[in-house]
């Protein structure tokens, strides 16, 4: 018997080393392949579409990724960059050898409001040089089909759905389980709507809650409606309907999805992608690859033979800086702003005298106050020294991510944008209870009433309970003169809106929130206004400097782009989305608590904000 466990030892190391061997050995072959990969450029031929099927999630700053978790399985979903998207049909507007764009959207697993918003309006502008948009799909979720809807004619596939769910937020709530494990959480916070803390403190959304994320919502509902009801020539009220009604429709199609939404017009006609290459290759040629599907070319291609490298120029300049994910101390990482490495950027900009006007475009649900205001602080110097700042909101700029901007020149918000949630709360678990069930009892001795009050195992103190409350009410009240002072309002005022509510970036402009409403280019020409540039001067988007070792991994990704050992993620968009869902879900509720036990630390955080821009 010993031997044959010595024997299934030896089988696991000998796997284990092989697997290993193998996945060093890919690696090398995918270095070699890029140092000695042919130089020929590519080209962009006399005719042809241009095709947009982008990869995981539209993000407004991708993240550097490592090629090693390609091989070992995606940790994450891919990333799609707004700007290479917008770049592209902008270059395509003017480019004749462009005649149409093709819309492929299985691949795409996410995207918020704002950003289908500035990219249907790239393809009306295209659309507008008698070009063509077609969008082709096997399956239509609503934040792929709202962008879908921007196209010219909208092919599925004969099995295929178009799938409008609506908005919702619903958040896990494991205040049943910390009771179980016998965890007191004890939450100290300001804001009535201040709804981040009340997974852990409840096993329901509260009835405040419940209100201002049902207004929410509802605002996120109505402006799809009449985007796709614009796009495709219907009333809100029909696009509605087969929203509602979608199970008795499909009934009533004998459980024909495709068949229901081309009935209720949302869809064109039916193919195969056999049917719809052939549709395409009529307008720019069969391509001369296979002779099989039609003459086109991809983003990352297209991008790559229409760059042109810039030259030195002395015109002034409006700097954009990009500030996306959830801001915490040290440096940027997955889904983090890291206050160092945004304070860094903005020193650049700071330091250079041909900078005029700076752009902050965020897209963030807030995070660690001392973080956030550690940014604005660092944007407030820069106002100092003579430049003008102007906020961009993405998706979301709630929290900490408005509390960073608060104090800006001019603050430009999308329609759709979630900003406000003004407020602030601090979570601190302990685990005496918890400990006590399995015997470990923690008894001792201290100089004063805080000694040992931050030991997860002992129990929370009147004193130190005290300490915490009066430090996030006086974080409230810095966090309303803050507002007051940049949005040239009372505090009182200020309160009236805060107290952890959530608006949309159109409620926020009437309620004096921002100053006005657009996408990144409006927040330019506002910056350029402000500091009175004219309309002869330069964008410089201020980035950090990638290492050499950087650069490496950027590229080995690039090249390896969907080369994996473990099944990907993408399979299918929606099961993409359901996964990142389910992960996202429990990470923030995790990572919230953690960060907890670290120290007691004040945060401006609004998780559903960014739940609900995603539509998740």
């Amino acid at each position: 018997m010993r031997g044959f466990f010595r024997a299934v030892g030896r089988a696991f190391t000998f796997a284990r080393t092989a697997t290993a061997n193998i996945i060093f050995l890919i690696f090398i072959v995918i270095v070699l392949s890029i140092l000695f990969a042919p130089s020929d450029a590519v080209r962009v031929p006399d005719s042809a579409a241009l095709v947009l099927e982008p990869s995981g999630v539209i993000v407004e700053k991708a993240s550097v990724r490592d090629p090693i978790s390609l091989l070992t399985g995606p940790s994450a979903l891919p990333e799609t960059a707004l700007g290479d998207v917008l770049t592209a049909i902008e270059r395509a507007t003017d480019d004749d050898r462009i005649d149409t764009i093709v819309l492929k959207l299985d691949q795409l697993a996410g995207i918020n409001s704002t950003q289908v918003t500035a990219i249907e309006s790239a393809l009306k502008s295209f659309r507008a040089q008698d070009k063509q948009v077609l969008a082709y799909g096997s399956f239509f979720g609503q934040q792929q089909y709202q962008l879908a809807s921007a196209a010219d004619a909208v092919y599925l596939h004969p099995m295929g759905a178009v799938l409008l769910e609506g908005y919702g937020i619903y958040q896990p709530y494991i205040k049943g389980l910390l009771d179980r494990l016998k965890v007191n959480v004890n939450v100290f916070r300001v804001g009535t709507y201040k709804a981040a803390v009340e997974p852990f403190t409840r096993d329901d959304m509260s009835a405040a809650a419940r209100q201002n994320f049902s207004e929410l919502i509802a605002g996120l509902w109505q402006q799809a409606l009449q985007r796709i009801s614009g796009n495709r020539s219907l009333t809100t009220e029909a696009v509605n309907a087969y929203a509602q009604n979608f199970p008795g429709l499909i009934n009533a199609a004998g459980g024909d999805m495709a068949r229901a939404a081309i009935e209720a017009r949302l869809a064109d006609e039916l193919m195969t992608p056999d049917q719809f290459n052939r549709r395409v290759a009529e307008r720019v040629g069969v391509s001369s690859e296979d002779g099989a599907g039609f003459e086109g070319i991809t983003m990352t291609e297209y991008l790559s033979a229409t760059n042109r490298p810039e030259l030195p120029s002395n015109n002034d300049k409006v700097a954009v800086i990009t500030a996306t994910g959830t801001i915490m101390g040290g440096v940027d990482g997955p889904g983090l702003m890291g206050a160092d490495s945004v304070i860094e950027l903005i020193r650049q900009v700071r330091d250079d005298d041909s900078i005029k006007s700076l752009v902050v475009r965020i897209d963030s649900p807030g995070g660690s106050v001392l973080a956030s205001e550690l940014i604005r602080q660092e944007i407030e110097l820069v106002q100092l020294a003579g430049t003008p700042v102007v906020a961009s909101y993405a998706g979301t700029s709630a929290s900490g991510g408005y509390w960073i901007s608060a104090t800006s020149d001019h603050i430009v918000a999308a329609p759709s944008s979630v900003t406000g949630s003004i407020g602030i709360f601090s979570i601190v678990p302990t685990l005496n209870e918890s400990a006590s069930s399995i015997g470990i009892e923690t008894d001792g001795v201290g100089t004063t009433p805080l000694s040992g009050s931050q030991s997860l195992l002992s129990p929370m103190t009147e004193e130190f309970a005290s300490v915490l409350q009066s430090s996030v009410e006086h974080g409230y009240q810095r966090f309303l003169n803050l507002v007051a002072r940049g949005r040239d309002m009372t505090p009182e005022a200020v309160d009236e809106i805060a107290q952890g509510r959530v608006w949309l970036g159109e409620r926020a402009l009437e309620l004096g929130l921002v100053d006005s409403l657009g996408d990144l280019e409006d927040a330019i020409e506002v910056a350029a206004e402000i500091a009175e540039l004219g309309d002869d001067y330069d964008v410089l988007h201020v980035k950090r400097k990638l290492t050499p070792q950087e650069q490496l991994l950027a590229q080995l990704a690039d090249q390896m782009g969907s080369v994996s050992l473990a099944p990907s993620l993408l399979g299918r968009a929606g099961t993409a989305v359901s996964v990142a869902r389910y992960k996202a879900d429990a990470e923030d509720a995790l990572a919230t608590l953690l960060m907890a036990t670290e120290r007691p630390t004040n945060m401006a955080l609004c998780e559903a904000c960014r739940v609900t821009s995603n539509g998740r």
